[in-house]
């Protein structure tokens, strides 16, 4: 068996997600401990868990949510990544 490179694996995990998504973000986010309540603000929330994601390690540290969430934030197509994967 024929070990996988990087950059397929990057491809397939982005392929998983942008079947989910409404819109293209335009900007990231990733929210550290005690800034989790940004995702709350955005508009039509799609959230998809790290553990879902194709190539992507599951986010293990407590408090830390471990899922994207796509939405708006004032009609800016955003992803917010709720929990750093350590």
């Amino acid at each position: 068996m024929q070990a996988r490179n990087s950059s397929e694996s990057v491809r397939e995990a982005a392929a998983y997600l942008e079947h989910r998504l409404r819109r293209r973000p335009r900007v990231g986010v990733i929210l550290g401990s005690g800034l989790n309540a940004l995702a709350d603000l955005l508009t039509c929330p799609v959230a998809v868990p790290y553990s879902q994601v194709p190539n992507l390690p599951a986010s293990t540290v407590v408090g830390h949510a471990g899922q994207f969430v796509f939405g708006e934030l004032s009609s800016l197509p955003v992803c917010v990544m709720q929990g750093r994967v350590h």
